[in-house]
């Protein structure tokens, strides 16, 4: 009885050896997070509370690395799922951890960051008489997450993110409010 396990040459086999090769092919990237480096870094963002299922939630970070592991520079993003529409634009700074010298997994850089930013929004609530809520203010956000590097400048990231407004611009269940928590995912590319 063989369980589905072919032994001579089968499916099992071919995905143990391109598993294996792969795995080899990553050991040779290392993080490009010196000082001097900078980097480009476009994200969308799974929100956790949203008005409408259909979201449009862009993000975009341009950083300077100003010493080893520490980078700062602009972030703009844009959220629009047709009820309720942000925006914000302000500073970022992140922190990233060298794990190099564990020699565990070097390809994965976990990192937190700060981010400072003027936001508004609106929100449109369908009713009888339409309804339309506007507001603005200075946002604060934290973020901690983990850079996958699958090549020598080319990241996956991940992060959990915290931010806090002066002005109600976060949408949760038809209102507006000052706090919101998400998910992010995101693409990096370092030169």
């Amino acid at each position: 009885m063989t369980h589905g396990l072919k032994t001579k040459g089968g499916p099992m086999k071919k995905l143990l050896l391109v598993a294996a090769l792969l795995s080899l092919s990553v050991n040779g990237f290392a993080a490009l997070l010196t000082q001097g480096t900078s980097e480009i870094s476009v994200s969308g963002v799974w929100d956790f509370r949203s008005i409408n299922k259909r979201l449009i939630d862009a993000e975009i970070f341009y950083g300077y690395f100003i010493m080893d592991q520490i980078e700062v520079g602009p972030r703009a993003s844009f959220t629009d799922d047709d009820l309720h529409r942000a925006w914000s634009i302000g500073v970022a700074g992140e922190f990233n951890f060298d794990l190099s010298e564990l020699e565990i997994v070097p390809e994965i850089v976990p990192f937190v960051g700060a981010s400072l930013s003027v936001a508004g929004a609106s929100l449109e609530i369908p009713t009888t008489e339409e309804e339309k809520q506007d507001d603005n203010g200075l946002n604060l956000g934290l973020e901690g997450g983990v850079k996958f590097f699958i090549t020598d400048n080319l990241a996956i990231s991940t992060s959990l993110s915290v931010d806090a407004c002066t002005g109600k611009i976060y949408a949760d269940e038809g209102e507006l409010k000052n706090t919101d928590s998400r998910l992010n995912i995101g693409m990096r590319y370092y030169f």
